[in-house]
């Protein structure tokens, strides 16, 4: 599914993102997490959420990777705004704040695990939202 696409992509762009990343980078970062807590809506927090993890992609020095993220943005969002209608904007906030926490701390292992929590999560969560 394009969620598991996604978790792997993610993953991969969280580890490579913690072996590249400098300071400013990360400072970059902290921005645009705090753009999701700022969000008014649910079309302003998906499109929140969607550039900060396309962020962490570019973050990767991969070239590939905010390529591929790219493509399927339409699709990202609209189920980051399902979720915002379903959990709301602090509990979106607060999972994007604990991956950067992870990024920030160089701890792969907590990222990666906290991407696979969310892409789990969201998919059982998809099947519910289409019931």
């Amino acid at each position: 599914s394009l969620l598991e696409v996604r978790g792997s992509l993610e993953s991969l762009s969280c580890r490579l993102a913690i072996n590249n990343s400098s300071e400013t980078q990360l400072q970059k970062l902290k921005v645009a997490l705090e753009k999701i807590h700022q969000s008014r809506d649910s079309q302003e927090a998906s499109e929140a959420i969607f550039a900060f993890h396309h962020y962490i992609a570019v973050l990767s020095n991969n070239v590939l990777l905010p390529l591929m993220y790219y493509s399927f943005k339409p699709e990202a969002e609209y189920l980051w705004s399902l979720a915002y209608k379903h959990v709301g904007l602090d509990e979106l906030y607060q999972e994007k704040k604990n991956l950067f926490e992870a990024i920030r701390n160089k701890d792969s292992d907590a990222a990666v695990a906290k991407t696979k929590r969310t892409i789990d999560q969201s998919i059982r969560d998809l099947k519910l939202y289409s019931n």
